[in-house]
């Protein structure tokens, strides 16, 4: 899952929208192994207003939502992903690479192409 998730990412631009910096430290293995242009997580604190996030949804090829590290506002951030034409993918749970990719290749890849 990993392979064919990388294949379609690389290059690309990633925005995580869930949880805070402290969990940003997977940025470097994110930008790594799927060879990423960019990859955003910004820290979204109790205070933040979803509409801060919009300009980085204009500027991002993917959208990931963090449903276990999200406020409920948050899931408006996703429908204006999808009206953008953005690839949205829903974590349920776990950040891990492995997760990812094939939340990725579930919800992104699943009628392009098997994973």
């Amino acid at each position: 899952m990993v392979k064919a998730a990388k294949a379609r990412l690389k290059g690309k631009s990633l925005l995580f929208i869930g949880g805070s910096k402290g969990q940003g430290q997977r940025k470097k293995e994110y930008l790594t192994t799927f060879e990423l242009g960019e990859f955003e997580w910004p820290d979204l604190e109790v205070h933040s207003k979803p509409e801060s996030v919009l300009p980085k949804i204009e500027r991002a090829d993917v959208v990931a939502y963090l449903i276990r590290f999200s406020r409920h506002s948050y899931k408006s951030l996703v429908n204006e992903a999808r009206s953008q034409g953005k690839e949205v993918v829903v974590m349920k749970a776990g950040l891990n690479l492995v997760k990812f990719a094939t939340a990725y290749c579930e919800q992104v890849l699943r009628l392009e192409q098997s994973c």
